[in-house]
């Protein structure tokens, strides 16, 4: 005999919806995961991004420093005639 027809309709139907549940569950939980995983991707992207901006901020500077140029292109006062260059 078969196991399904041994039992009542109310319990098959319990059973049926007992296991929709279940793959509900497997479901939700598989795209929570892939949810998580994706967000952690874009955030170690979007960190990846705002690191090699920093860095090209500073090569810049760093290239400024090294030219002798200040901030506006005037180079350090002593050199700009400015009165803070001047000896008192």
């Amino acid at each position: 005999m078969n196991v399904a027809s041994s039992m009542r309709v109310s319990t098959r139907i319990q059973a049926l919806v007992g296991l929709a549940l279940l793959g509900l569950l497997v479901l939700c939980v598989t795209a929570l995961y892939e949810l998580k995983s994706n967000m952690l991707e874009e955030r170690q992207d979007k960190l990846k991004s705002q690191v090699e901006s920093a860095v090209s901020v500073l090569k810049y500077f760093q290239a400024q420093a090294r030219d002798g140029e200040g901030v506006g292109g005037a180079g350090p006062p002593e050199r700009a005639g400015s009165p803070a260059g001047r000896p008192l």
